[in-house]
């Protein structure tokens, strides 16, 4: 078919750096310029693809629009998912274990124990804690949680 039709180059081209563009956004950080940069490629590329006199051998505008606002709109929601995944809470290692509650399991002044996230934790803490104690979570280091005594 490419034989057949009258395709201009450089609106292939145009089209490719297009993508090219939109997939960049997605792995540097521009606030949007490349995707203003790959909108304005994907356009004109669109504009130009068929080089031909003939009316009825070019791609319609509303067309090349529809593309366009289809392709922005991928690529909005895979940029607010990213986004959102980066701003969100750590759940899981010990990053995600800061700022828990847990339940001591006997008195303790220094060292001693504490359930934490169903998982029992050697705990270090400068608090007296007594046994069924709330305690919360401040760091973790190897296999130790540095807690101090919750609110009852």
């Amino acid at each position: 078919a490419i034989n057949v039709l009258p395709i201009n180059f450089a609106g292939i081209v145009l089209l490719a750096l297009g993508i090219v563009l939109f997939i960049l956004e997605l792995n540097i950080v521009s606030y949007g310029l490349l995707t203003l940069g790959g909108i304005a490629s994907f356009i004109l590329g669109g504009l130009i693809l068929f080089d031909s006199p003939l009316p009825g051998f070019q791609i319609p505008l509303t067309s090349i629009i529809i593309v366009v606002l289809l392709i922005l709109a991928f690529f909005y929601v895979i940029l607010r998912s990213v986004v959102l995944v980066h701003k969100g809470k750590v759940s899981t290692g010990l990053e995600g274990i800061i700022g828990e509650t847990g339940t001591a399991i006997e008195d303790f002044k220094k060292t001693g124990k504490a359930l934490v996230h169903g998982e029992i934790w050697n705990a270090q803490s400068d608090d007296e804690i007594k046994k069924h104690d709330p305690v919360i979570v401040v760091s973790a280091k190897g296999m130790i949680l540095f807690v101090k005594k919750g609110n009852q």
